[in-house]
């Protein structure tokens, strides 16, 4: 904005809360509690000299062509809306449900699993092996899998089969 022939100011910064300390200005708030705007006055050279001008104190430069004083100030509330467009919005929230459709099957579904090794030892003989581990309800699990050992036990047993073929040893070991 010029100001004469010679010169023109510009508002180079703003300070809502200022306090001074070893020729520095500094903000301690964003509260409009104590301003100061330094201001740029440029020269038809385009040479720029700043300024602080305090509504409260008195100018910090004291190389200046002009004193400026601030003789009013009112302040407005205002707020700001922004509206923005968001085209991946879509990909989010479908990474979002993926996401807790995930977390549900972690936490609320139980994990179980369950092994069988065939075994052979030193008398010609096999055994089976059976093992098993859960993460959550190991009651239910324990029921479960003694259900299976004794239907697999059913399974290899020769006099419940009919067949009188020699099998080995079979065992189940939990």
């Amino acid at each position: 904005m010029p100001i004469d022939d010679e010169y023109s100011v510009r508002i180079a910064r703003f300070v809502p809360d200022y306090y001074a300390q070893d020729g520095e200005v500094f903000k301690r708030s964003d509260n409009i509690g104590n301003p100061a705007f330094q201001l740029a006055l440029i020269n038809k050279a385009g040479v720029e000299t700043k300024v602080w001008s305090m509504p409260r104190d008195r100018n910090m430069s004291e190389d200046a062509p002009y004193r400026f004083a601030a003789t009013e100030m009112k302040t407005l509330e205002f707020t700001g809306l922004e509206v923005a467009h968001q085209p991946g919005q879509w990909f989010v929230w479908s990474g979002v449900i993926l996401m807790a459709i995930g977390l549900s099957i972690v936490f609320y579904l139980s994990h179980t699993r369950i092994w069988a090794v065939i075994v052979n030892d030193d008398a010609s003989s096999t055994a089976l092996w059976i093992g098993g581990a859960c993460n959550r309800n190991k009651e239910k699990f324990e029921t479960r899998f003694a259900e299976i050992v004794t239907g697999i036990k059913a399974e290899l047993n020769p006099e419940k089969n009919g067949n009188n073929i020699e099998r080995g040893r079979e065992t189940a070991h939990v």
